[in-house]
């Protein structure tokens, strides 16, 4: 389990496995994994409510894993259906 931290609910996550943790976009919060995330469980903190959700790799240099956007905190899931290069 990788923990990660999201500024507030309805906040553009992006994960990617490049080490660092950023802030680069208007609205969005980019957070980057230690490790290659490949199939990991992800716990995403937003405020005081916990959600998890899967990711797997996006593009052959996986530098990109996934990008979804926090819906509500609680028991809710983070849509990462769609990934895409922040």
């Amino acid at each position: 389990m990788k923990v990660f931290t999201a500024l507030t609910v309805d906040d553009e996550i992006a994960i990617s496995c490049t080490g660092e943790l950023r802030q680069g976009y208007t609205g969005c919060f980019v957070i980057a994994a230690l490790e290659h995330l490949n199939r990991d469980e992800v716990e995403i903190i937003v405020g005081e409510g916990r959600i998890s959700a899967f990711v797997s790799p996006v593009g052959d240099d996986k530098t990109v894993m996934m990008v979804g956007v926090v819906r509500m905190a609680g028991t809710s899931c983070v849509d990462v259906s769609k990934g895409q290069a922040a």
